[in-house]
């Protein structure tokens, strides 16, 4: 059945874009948010929460879950783009911005700008090609945080194998151990890198595999919530406001008593797991944290996510924590929010003005 079928989705916090295709709205906020957790975590607020792990595998699973409610259909297979089609879709997005602040740590970083040409030929190369990811030393060169472009640019690269997979494992009815499959892999390497260090090098983090892992589990999850299963039945059309709020807070409350209790000591996958239910209630959009995810300054932030995210690392770095300081995090945010909106707007008119002045095929 076609997700815009499915009459459990016309929860008052979704809207229809000019596609018709349904937006969750709570999502968009949960990754601005997500991003905002990020750079709070880089400006050493994360204590043990080590809450850039928790933001970053809820970005991953989400990107599963949005690609799956978004493009995933069951009846349709002619037209299923390939990888590096997706690939080269996100890349117009990605790209711009990713040089740009590649250019800014080679030019303005005393650690970059004193490398020698032939160091910086080598492994620009390897960081401009978003392959930086799968080397553990160098994962972190030039725009530390651009190792997210790398492996989330494998994770769409795969996403039409992964669709394959899917829609057999469906077919079959065993879309349920796909997931199961896929968790005990992520769970393997995880056990093997924790325990075997010296065989298996593996940085849980950052490496393109592990989060591919992440996403494509809520990839699966995206899938069954298009399904008009019983329990979406039920969430969606039996249980009220209050009872939605009551289960978001529940198992966002687990989540964050587990995250505070226990920080790095349990394996990151089991805040992959816990992840998963909190994304599945905040899909419906009809509980209370639903609605504060839903809005308006979140879903203003989600515009310049990717470019806040991409340039408060140069930021950071010429503009240096100084905690307890009120007045120097009112002016980190307001020197960030300037940067990103302004790259915004200088990209968007150069777009425009190369769309506009190319010759006519």
């Amino acid at each position: 059945m076609s997700r815009t079928a499915l009459p459990y989705l016309s929860s008052p916090k979704t809207k229809l874009s000019a596609s018709n295709r349904l937006v969750i709205k709570s999502f968009n906020g949960l990754k601005a948010l997500a991003v905002i957790g990020i750079i709070f975590g880089h400006m050493d607020f994360s204590g043990e929460w080590d809450i850039c792990a928790r933001m970053v595998e809820i970005l991953f699973i989400l990107s599963g879950f949005c690609m799956a409610y978004n493009h995933y259909e069951k009846t349709s297979s002619k037209n299923d783009k390939t990888g590096w089609e997706i690939v080269k879709s996100k890349l117009t997005k990605f790209y711009p911005v990713h040089i740009t602040t590649f250019l800014l740590q080679v030019l303005f970083v005393p650690t970059w700008a004193s490398k020698s040409m032939g160091f910086i030929l080598v492994f620009g190369a390897l960081n401009l090609s978003l392959q930086q990811a799968w080397f553990q030393k160098t994962q972190f060169m030039f725009n530390n945080v651009s190792w997210f472009l790398s492996s989330l640019i494998f994770c769409y690269f795969i996403t039409p194998s992964l669709r394959k997979v899917s829609r057999y494992s469906e077919e079959k009815g065993r879309l349920w151990l796909c997931f199961l499959s896929i968790l005990g892999i992520r769970i393997y390497l995880e056990y093997t890198t924790l325990n075997y260090p010296t065989y298996v090098f593996m940085d849980l983090h950052t490496n393109p595999i592990i989060q591919s892992l992440n996403y494509a589990l809520g990839y699966i999850g995206g899938i069954y919530f298009n399904r008009p299963t019983r329990l979406n039945h039920c969430l969606s059309t039996q249980t009220d406001r209050l009872q939605m709020s009551i289960m978001e807070c529940v198992f966002i409350g687990v989540y964050a008593s587990f995250c505070y209790s226990f920080g790095v000591e349990i394996y990151r996958i089991c805040y992959v797991i816990m992840a998963l239910p909190i994304l599945y209630l905040l899909g419906f959009g009809k509980g209370v944290i639903s609605c504060l995810l839903s809005i308006k300054p979140l879903m203003w932030c989600e515009k310049i996510n990717l470019e806040l995210f991409m340039f408060h690392s140069f930021i950071l770095y010429h503009f240096p924590v100084e905690s307890g300081n009120i007045w120097y995090y009112v002016k980190f945010w307001l020197i960030s929010i300037m940067v990103a909106i302004g790259f915004k707007m200088i990209w968007n008119k150069m777009r425009s003005y190369i769309s506009a002045h190319r010759p006519a095929e």
